[in-house]
């Protein structure tokens, strides 16, 4: 009985052949029919079910779309995105990863390991190799997106080979977190200096009208209101697009449905909602209507700025 798909896009058609052939006999036996492999997204059907993973390289020489518009091609489609690759960049493939892909392996041949990503991806679950968990860590060494528990995770997930594979059913939450907190710290480097220096005054310059904010900073009083808008909008799109967790207000109940739920519903319905609110579980202001105060408190939150004086570069 086939229970799930798999399919290969990669532009070198010798190796996607021999690739395929290696994943249908190792995939075979878990229920699973690997299609004919393709060399460009644009060729890649419809998924024919929700247990469907495209197994896509992220450098793609045909067609117009690769790295993260290929992954949101796919998607769109109905597919879960397995990532593979022997030589991206490290940037390139965390794009990939907060654009919706369901994670990353190396394009080695496929063995237990390679078998465990494909199954657990189908299942709709997210997958951290020690591949994408080493990039993740060297990516932010610098910086103070990671926590210390962020980071101890991390080393877990880079020395899994060593201790055997994780448990998917025990480590999805904590994988969440770790997608959505890879997706703030990519969308807080889009951050102007200005932008960063509003969200410092908010969060750590010990005032609270915004004229006293501004001052503190230098700048007049509509400027900082201006930069404080566009930290509440910049904050809104990074959770909205990369694993938000987004309140839709129906116009008729007023019926909350969060955005990891709303595959559940019929498209036309959810074209009725009226207003979109953003929450974030565990934040203190869960539930509560985002201020521009309060996502400008949030960014420095996320970044750190509160460790040090007020960002000058």
């Amino acid at each position: 009985m086939i229970e799930r798909h798999v399919i290969v896009i990669d532009d070198h058609p010798g190796f996607s052949q021999l690739y395929s052939d290696a994943l249908r006999a190792l995939l075979e036996p878990r229920g699973c029919s690997v299609l004919l492999p393709v060399d460009r997204v644009e060729a890649v059907p419809s998924a024919p079910d929700a247990r469907s993973v495209a197994m896509c390289d992220i450098h793609l020489g045909r067609g117009r779309l690769f790295g993260s518009r290929a992954v949101a091609h796919l998607k769109s489609k109905g597919w879960n995105v397995l990532l593979f690759s022997h030589a991206a960049p490290r940037l390139q493939m965390l794009e990939c990863v907060v654009a919706g892909a369901n994670g990353f392996i190396p394009s080695s041949r496929p063995d237990k390991l390679v078998e465990w990503a494909v199954v657990r991806v189908a299942d709709g679950l997210l997958h951290m190799s020690a591949e994408l968990a080493e990039a993740f860590l060297q990516e932010f060494r610098k910086e103070k997106v990671l926590s210390p528990w962020d980071r101890k995770t991390l080393r877990r997930y880079e020395c899994q080979y060593y201790g055997g594979p994780i448990a998917p059913e025990a480590d999805q939450q904590e994988l969440q977190r770790l997608f959505r907190t890879l997706a703030v710290g990519l969308r807080g480097r889009k951050l102007t200096l200005e932008q960063r220096r509003v969200a410092w005054a908010v969060a750590c310059g010990g005032v609270s009208s915004n004229a006293d904010m501004a001052e503190l900073i230098g700048k007049t009083e509509s400027n900082f209101s201006r930069e404080l808008s566009l930290l509440l909008a910049s904050f809104k799109a990074a959770f909205e697009r990369d694993y938000a967790v987004v309140e839709w207000l129906h116009r008729e109940t007023g019926h909350p449905v969060f955005a990891d739920e709303a595959a559940r519903y019929d498209p036309a319905e959810l074209r009725k909602v009226s207003q979109l609110r953003l929450t974030l579980p565990g934040e203190p202001e869960d539930r509560a209507e985002l201020k521009a105060q309060t996502a400008a408190r949030l960014w420095a939150r996320r970044l750190g700025l509160c460790a040090g004086d007020c960002p000058e570069k």
